[in-house]
């Protein structure tokens, strides 16, 4: 089990770029929706996330909250924490740090505007996200 573990978390480890993203892999429009005053809120708890984005995480930490985030398990602790997320009428963005042998943090765009939450982009980033600065940092590779 341990030795399974430790394959999956290499694999995730292999799987992580270290450069900025490829920007053309995120739709442009999506950058400027980002950079668009009022267009998103950020979102402090999990409970504030759309139901249906709750349902494909059922076991997350709030930010800042105590969280499995490597080998050794405690439980009763979810084994991923909400880092940051940013929400609209019709899309999500949430940053995301899973525990295991090693720390995985990742980046996710939803459009929400439909009954069920629809992938648009997604990366791996060995970095944390904690505010709209780091998300579009881990994003362009450049600092805003």
């Amino acid at each position: 089990m341990k030795l399974a573990r430790m394959i999956v978390a290499i694999a995730a480890l292999i799987s992580m770029t270290t450069g900025p993203a490829r920007c053309e892999e995120l739709p442009e429009v999506e950058l400027k929706k980002l950079d668009t005053p009022g267009y998103f809120k950020e979102v402090k708890t999990v409970k504030e996330l759309p139901e249906a984005v709750r349902k494909l995480y059922p076991e997350m930490a709030d930010p800042g909250k105590p969280f499995n985030s490597g080998c050794v398990r405690t439980d009763g602790l979810p084994s991923m924490a909400m880092t940051f997320a940013l929400h609209s009428r019709d899309r999500l963005w949430i940053c995301t740090e899973q525990g295991g042998i090693a720390l995985v943090p990742q980046i996710v765009l939803y459009d929400i505007s439909r009954r069920t939450p629809a992938l648009i982009w997604k990366i791996t980033r060995p970095m944390r996200i904690g505010n709209k600065e780091a998300l579009k940092r881990a994003i362009t590779g450049k600092n805003p």
